[in-house]
């Protein structure tokens, strides 16, 4: 009896997550930046993001007012750049992909750059200038601090403190994401040609629909080629992830998160939900209240499944977006596994043609 009520308490959370998500973009994908007892400026340019197991900070973090707290700075020479102190000294070939301090000693780690900002492994840095960073998980947003031995407050008393200032500046970033989205025009064509077999066929368009679109995760090769196709389009899908796929596939999971995308576990039992949800935990500090279950137990439902035939081909989008349009409302479909889904931008086009909002599933 025990044993089932537990069972009952786990899937009424589950209900009550999913009553409470709310599907957003930057959601999942913003970390604010402190640096001892001071917030960094939240900007979409200067955003953390995870690569091959690291997390990679930007140059903002080691520059201006914040580089007083570190004594570390950044100091651009054409492709290099230099993080030191008074004592030592960390270079990074930007072009030669290369690490080394002052000594002459070099590292596997390397700097990146992305719209106009350096980044760097934060691991590394932290490790040669004898820094400490906490990666917290807060109600709003993970917090990455980064510390050093001026750092004032415990990691308890810092979140404490700076709630009321995080919510203020999340709900100004997510105002100021939401307003650029609107200042951009769609793409008509895809950046990338479609496959050979969608012939470039035009597909007619729905009309003013949220429409989820959901695609199971097969091979993590397949499936960011789809979230390229998503973030192409300026489009939010949910990738479904199996229990061992969170496990075996965190970079996956990570740049799922960065790249804005709704996460959702495929899952039949309370066991492997929860194994799920710790696989997703350790991979980005991210949990989902979204469950499949091919049993049908699980929270999230679909109007419509294409899984079985997929849309590989321009006829086949054709015939999903006919079926979306049939509906004239709020629809959230199943497209099936990632390797079946070649022609999604054509899909994709179909549906920005008649001004739907492509969301994440709720």
């Amino acid at each position: 009896m025990k044993k089932l009520r537990r069972l009952a308490a786990l899937w009424m959370t589950l209900a009550l997550l999913l009553s409470a998500y709310t599907p957003s973009r930057a959601a999942v994908s913003v970390y604010f930046v402190a640096v001892n007892d001071q917030f960094v400026t939240l900007e979409q340019e200067t955003m953390p993001f995870w690569s091959d197991g690291r997390l990679y900070v930007s140059d903002v973090v080691f520059s201006d007012t914040y580089k007083r707290h570190l004594g570390i700075t950044s100091s651009p020479n054409q492709q290099t750049f230099v993080l030191f102190t008074a004592r030592s000294a960390l270079t990074f070939d930007l072009a030669a992909g290369q690490c080394y301090d002052n000594r002459g000693s070099t590292y596997s780690a390397a700097a990146v750059e992305r719209s106009g900002h350096v980044f760097f492994p934060l691991d590394t840095v932290c490790t040669f200038f004898g820094l400490t960073y906490s990666y917290i998980a807060t109600s709003i947003a993970p917090v990455i601090r980064i510390k050093s031995d001026k750092a004032v407050l415990s990691d308890f008393y810092f979140i404490d403190s700076g709630t009321t200032f995080m919510r203020t500046a999340y709900n100004a970033y997510l105002r100021e994401i939401e307003d650029s989205q609107a200042a951009v025009p769609q793409p008509v064509e895809p950046v990338e040609p479609d496959p050979p077999e969608q012939g470039g066929t035009d597909v007619p368009s729905v009309q003013g629909q949220r429409v989820a679109l959901a695609v199971l995760v097969t091979e993590e090769a397949a499936a960011k080629q789809m979230l390229t196709v998503f973030t192409i389009y300026q489009a939010q899908g949910t990738f479904l992830l199996t229990p061992d796929q969170a496990e075996t596939m965190p970079d996956l999971v990570r740049s799922l998160v960065a790249g804005g995308q709704t996460l959702a576990l495929r899952a039949d039992t309370p066991q492997e939900i929860e194994r799920g949800q710790e696989a997703l935990w350790r991979a980005a500090c991210v949990c989902t209240g979204l469950v499949f279950s091919d049993k049908g137990a699980g929270t999230l439902r679909f109007d419509l499944d294409f899984s079985a035939l997929g849309v590989n081909s321009g006829r086949r989008a054709e015939t999903v977006l006919a079926r979306i349009a049939a509906r004239q409302r709020q629809t959230a479909a199943l497209l099936g596994t990632d390797e079946c889904c070649g022609a999604l931008s054509a899909l994709i086009r179909g549906l920005r043609a008649g001004e739907n909002k492509i969301v994440g599933c709720r």
